[in-house]
């Protein structure tokens, strides 16, 4: 669509020039153009306006909650020169030990029935039976 040399929209005297050099020569038929022209430059103009200014935008309050942060709250470990990684690895493992209590779960084994075992071998028949050995 035409536009001036600044790149705003026609007016509708120019429009009009515009269409009949075009070959248009129905008056409605320019004038419906003309409105769809307007319609449609001032979308492009909304379109380049932000919905919100920046100044009241959610990314400025970001912006500004990094600004005035001081880091991290938590402790950054500090590599020392002479640990290896066995030594670092178990310094880990002992601060989750501490915030966990792993020793205090109960054991899997503890709770098992006499004859569990032997009910695990008949199931495995009955599904060997019933859908076949897939170990073969």
């Amino acid at each position: 669509m035409p536009l001036n040399p600044d790149g705003s929209p026609l007016r509708h005297a120019e429009f009009y020039d515009w269409a009949r050099k075009q070959g248009l020569e129905r008056d409605i038929t320019i004038n419906t153009m003309y409105s769809q022209y307007v319609a449609r430059n001032k979308k492009k103009e909304e379109s380049k306006k932000p919905a919100v200014p920046y100044s009241k935008s959610v990314e400025k309050d970001l912006a500004d909650k990094m600004l005035k942060s001081k880091g991290p709250k938590h402790k950054v470990d500090k590599k020392s020169k002479d640990e290896t990684p066995y030594d670092r690895y178990m310094r880990h493992m002992d601060s989750l030990k501490n915030e966990a209590d792993i020793d205090d779960r109960p054991s899997l084994d503890t709770d098992l029935p006499r004859n569990y075992f032997d009910k695990l071998r008949a199931v495995k028949k009955t599904v060997f039976k019933k859908y076949g050995d897939t170990e073969r």
